[in-house]
């Protein structure tokens, strides 16, 4: 699960007061800005990277199983029929927070899997501030 955070006291004045008195557009602009996260996370990963990088290579053994299956190895893109990444959706969703998460309690637990062995459920230092900037054009 990732929660991600709008921090108010970093706010100026005029944002702290649309959040206040127009609640109902910050948690939509919030959603928005969610929805895009799980974009940014999805694209990275499909793309083979992770929160540090490239992911370290499929090991001997897993790419041979991912071959006889039909499967690319050329890429690690923590992808076997797609339902970790299918299940991935805004799950709480208020004025201040947005939570990421996946719907079922077997993807939760293959994320957790993955991205022990591989950093990839989160957000670079980068794509937190775009992700701000993303917000407050929302707004």
């Amino acid at each position: 699960m990732i929660a991600l955070k709008i921090d108010t006291s970093q706010l100026d004045k005029r944002l702290a007061t649309i959040v206040k008195e127009q609640p109902k557009k910050v948690k939509i602009a919030l959603g928005e800005t969610a929805s895009t996260g799980i974009r940014w996370i999805l694209r990275r990963t499909i793309d083979g990277q992770g929160l540090k990088g490239a992911f370290k290579p499929y090991s001997e053994n897993y790419a041979l199983f991912r071959e006889l299956h039909d499967k690319q190895t050329a890429v690690v893109d923590l992808n076997f029929f797609g339902d970790m990444q299918k299940d991935l959706v805004v799950t709480k969703l208020t004025t201040s927070k947005a939570v990421i998460s996946a719907i079922s309690a077997l993807e939760r637990k293959k994320i957790a899997k993955t991205d022990k062995q591989r950093p990839w459920f989160g957000f670079k230092p980068d794509e937190e501030k775009r992700l701000v900037r993303f917000f407050g054009k929302q707004l």
